[in-house]
């Protein structure tokens, strides 16, 4: 993982969110494009050094909580890709 800077908004500190949910809002917020992110929850997994299913809960976990919202995107040729993650306006810095 890289040494930048990641902003959030402060409120998010104060929120009844676990530790690793906290880390995957954050992530998905840096490398955010308008508030839309691409990244697996494979490559997330390989970054915070957790399984995929904890990342899969700790995503869940941010989906229930209106912090993002996960669409599931499919090609053309109708395979599963990566998901798109948007940030909450709420949250979005």
């Amino acid at each position: 993982m890289s040494n930048e800077i990641i902003r959030v908004k402060s409120s998010l500190m104060y929120e009844d969110i676990s530790d690793l949910a906290f880390r995957i809002f954050c992530i998905l917020s840096q490398s955010s494009r308008d508030n839309l992110d691409y990244s697996s929850q494979r490559e997330i997994a390989y970054e915070l050094k957790k399984s995929r299913t904890t990342v899969i809960k700790a995503i869940k976990e941010l989906e229930e909580k209106g912090y993002i919202i996960k669409e599931h995107r499919v090609l053309r040729s109708g395979e599963r890709t990566t998901n798109c993650y948007y940030v909450s306006d709420k949250y979005a810095v």
